[in-house]
């Protein structure tokens, strides 16, 4: 007789692969219900799975595995009611997350939802559960955890940790009041593919792999021949060594032990050793076809190399972890993880990026694209995504909406965006900051739009400011991503470079436009590269660096003689305004969201503009330049949707960021 069999928890890849096997291997019907406030939806879920049962059949799912027999539920208040009709949970595999990896909110998430299962025994009428844990949770430098139950002191004083030992002793002694048959297994830090489920998954060793490959496409984005030239430098100083698994072994070693070990026990589902971190560094080199370093000391990490330690965030940590474990005797994987696991791995997340890439395109083809006539003049505007609440792009002064598809597409499920390129560069008349903040309120009219979020970019914060001062109750908030808030004869105000020689370019230009054809030579030219230079020099040098594939967006305001005599004039214009002398009545909420290394607009500026607004709080990303939104478009939609979706939440999982003022909540309103 088939039984239904409930698999919930924060780790949705691991979680993936226990219902994928479940269904090949049974007649049992599965409900996948990962809880958390930020899980997939349940298509995404159900395609994870399906991948799984493709990947372990070579072809799509026949007709012995019935995809029909799994549900994918939001696992929240009252699940028994949630299930169809007749539907009995026999048996519940309870899979958890690993601490220092899954952080503080799914850490959180997992302490709710199991105590909340435990509650729902009874109702959901379960016989049998596997609590599924992180070997982990004894601390990184516990020496060798064995098979029993955790002391009351384990956890070594972290308190994630700690909640975790203590969580899983809860359910041993819950089960044992319930009679309900229970055993409890500890994993390591599973390795694979993340099912098209990336974002989401915060389990295992999966933020390494995944920070190796999104450093790597970054860099070479920038310059293609930096790591033919510069190593990338791990700092670990020597003897940690990593248990890692496979997720798919996993997934079958926990399905080989339920079956076979007795009930009550505590049982590890580990490789046969752990993998020392300099064997890791060199096949993970060799996979991503990138020289990498283990060193010893962090004066040798070069900007390059911190940065790739902050995306990693408390992950770093791992590099000197020495705790070991005793995997059990029968249903273990027989051998650690492989260099052709690692090649695999980047194998499929290069497909995943490729594959995002045409994502992209496809919603830059499908931008909806509608010309209005503002004052005798047409103004092209585009629209993206459904029917959720309307984002208001505010691009900069002379610049197409290229830089932004990336993050629009990452937006567009769940916002109608608008956006467009700022009249000006090729208008017959002029247009001015008034005139920008009047085509706003064009745009929204011409949409029926009566109130909306603003999100602007470099010169696109003035506008948003202005708009927001005429008109305060059409506007529910704002993000503000490296603008510039320069104005001409403010004292002390902290320029950089290029905004000093666009300033002098402009002033040129502006009074003596014959000068025009001559100067577009002077801005747009790129750093030559001395592979012979200083490594932190050189490290420093390629962070700054602008994206390669944004070099035809950058030249837009410089492609003619004409295009730069108004973009001067435009940019003197907008300087000429002051939108700080008014900043305290401004209410609207606001989010400031700054990059490290902006070489264009000043971050100091920005970062004391915003102490200028009473409701607005300053975050900052390292190694972050201009055209963030482009270069890292997953980190900037989850800042930018948990703000204005008032998320009260840590931004736990993204290394690198750092919030002014108070904790780091997204989306913290006054």
């Amino acid at each position: 007789m088939a039984d239904t069999v409930l698999i919930t928890g924060s780790a949705v890849l691991l979680g993936a692969h226990l219902a994928a096997r479940r269904l090949a291997a049974s007649d049992d019907y599965v409900i996948f219900a990962p809880w958390g406030t930020d899980q997939p939806g349940r298509a995404d879920l159900t395609a994870a799975v399906r991948r799984v049962l493709r990947a372990s059949t070579g072809a799509g799912p026949g007709p012995a595995v019935d995809i029909g027999r799994m549900r994918c539920l939001p696992y929240g208040e009252g699940l028994a009611r949630a299930l169809p009709e007749g539907w009995e949970t026999a048996e519940v595999w309870c899979v958890t997350g690993t601490p220092k990896v899954s952080g503080a909110q799914l850490a959180a998430a997992d302490l709710v939802g199991t105590r909340r299962l435990l509650e729902e025994l009874g109702p959901l009428g379960v016989r049998r559960l596997n609590y599924v844990g992180s070997g982990y949770a004894a601390g990184l430098d516990a020496g060798h955890v064995p098979e029993e139950p955790w002391a009351v002191d384990d956890g070594l004083g972290d308190p994630v940790t700690e909640q975790y030992t203590a969580l899983e002793r809860e359910v041993v002694g819950a089960c044992a009041a319930a009679g309900v048959e229970h055993r409890a297994f500890r994993t390591g830090l599973v390795v694979g593919e993340d099912l098209g489920l990336a974002g989401f998954v915060r389990e295992g060793a999966v933020p390494l792999f995944a920070a190796v490959h999104d450093l790597v496409r970054e860099v070479r984005e920038r310059l293609p021949e930096y790591f033919e030239h510069q190593p990338l430098r791990w700092f670990a100083p020597g003897g940690g060594s990593l248990g890692l698994i496979e997720v798919g072994a996993a997934a079958d070693a926990l399905l080989c032990l339920a079956r076979n070990e007795p009930a009550g026990g505590v049982h590890n589902a580990l490789a046969p050793s752990n993998l020392a971190v300099e064997k890791l560094v060199d096949q993970v080199g060799e996979a991503y076809d990138i020289p990498i370093t283990a060193v010893a000391d962090r004066a040798d990490l070069t900007a390059v190399d911190r940065l790739f330690e902050a995306r990693l965030g408390a992950f770093a940590e791992f590099f000197t972890a020495r705790t070991t474990f005793r995997p059990t005797a029968r249903c273990g994987p027989e051998s650690a993880v492989t260099p052709e696991l690692l090649r695999s791995l980047r194998r499929a997340q290069d497909l995943a990026a490729r594959a995002g890439a045409r994502h992209v395109a496809e919603t830059r083809m499908g931008a909806r694209r509608r010309t209005i006539d503002v004052h005798g003049q047409p103004l092209t505007y585009e629209v993206c995504g459904g029917d959720g609440p309307v984002l208001v792009v505010l691009n900069a002064l002379g610049q197409g909406p290229g830089f932004w598809y990336r993050l629009v597409d990452r937006l567009a499920d769940r916002y109608r965006v608008v956006l467009w390129e700022p009249r000006g560069t090729d208008s017959p008349v002029s247009v001015v900051l008034g005139d920008q903040v009047n085509d706003l309120a064009e745009v929204l009219r011409h949409e029926g739009v009566e109130e909306c979020d603003l999100l602007g970019w470099c010169t696109g914060p003035k506008v948003a400011v202005e708009f927001a001062r005429r008109r305060p109750g059409a506007v529910r908030s704002m993000v503000l991503l490296n603008g510039s808030f320069r104005a001409t004869g403010r004292v002390g105000d902290p320029d950089t470079p290029y905004e000093r020689n666009l300033e002098a370019l402009c002033r040129m230009v502006g009074g003596q436009p014959q000068l025009a054809r001559s100067m577009l030579r002077v801005f747009g030219m790129r750093e030559e590269f001395d592979p012979s230079a200083d490594p932190h020099e050189l490290a420093a040098q390629v962070l700054g660096l602008p994206n390669t594939t944004l070099a035809e967006e950058l030249r837009h305001p410089f492609r003619s003689p004409e295009a730069l005599v108004d973009y001067a004039r435009q940019l003197l214009d907008f300087w000429a305004h002051d939108s700080l002398a008014d900043a305290e009545s401004v209410r609207t909420p606001m989010l400031f969201v700054g990059s490290e290394l902006d070489t264009v607009a000043s971050p100091e500026r920005f970062e004391q503009s915003a102490a200028a607004f009473p409701n607005a709080r300053h975050v900052r990303i390292d190694g972050a330049t201009h055209y963030v939104m482009h270069d890292r478009p997953d980190l900037v939609a989850t800042i930018v949707d948990g703000f204005l979706r008032g998320h009260e939440r840590p931004l736990d999982r993204a290394g690198g960021v750092h919030w002014a003022g108070s904790p780091a909540l997204v989306g913290e309103r006054s």
